[in-house]
């Protein structure tokens, strides 16, 4: 297995993180077709726009599957702020520590560009991530309820002060 940082264009890289995403949502939160248009939309444009001196797409290979990715993208108008976005696992290698490596990985990143900040999004019951976020220094400031997405959901803001 390699963890490897998003240079040019990887055939099949986008679809996947997708495919990840929409599973795993799908089967635990029953999130439908609209999230995965809006996750398509959102990662097309990120990838259009990529700037390897801005941000980062770390994902891992393992032989030529590809079972996980997390993003850092620099805040807009706050060039020391990130935020981690689009973290997932395919579900056959959860457990095997490829997940925290990828996180020490983003996060290495966030520390060489200097960041004074790192945030994230994300669901409260995601607790395999909710551990690997707290064991790299993310603490929780915020909880709220989300029924975006046709179920009732409660949002949780992590930030890592560095």
């Amino acid at each position: 297995m390699e963890i490897i940082a998003y240079k040019e264009y990887v055939p099949g890289l986008m679809s996947r993180i997708i495919e990840m995403q929409a599973k795993y949502y799908h089967r635990f939160y029953n999130f439908g077709l609209g999230y995965e248009i809006k996750l398509a939309n959102e990662l097309a444009d990120f990838l259009q726009n990529y700037k390897p001196e801005k941000d980062v797409l770390l994902y891992a290979q393992s032989e030529q599957e590809i079972i996980g990715s997390i993003t850092i993208r620099t805040v807009k108008d706050k060039p020391d702020e990130g935020q981690l976005i689009w973290y997932i696992m395919d579900e056959d290698y959860i457990g095997y520590g490829v997940g925290g490596k990828l996180i020490q990985k983003a996060m290495d990143y966030c520390s060489g560009r200097n960041f004074k900040k790192v945030f994230l999004w994300t669901f409260k019951g995601l607790n395999l991530a909710e551990n690997l976020y707290l064991k790299n220094g993310f603490k929780l400031g915020l909880e709220k309820e989300n029924h975006e997405w046709g179920t009732l959901l409660i949002e949780q803001y992590y930030e890592n002060l560095l």
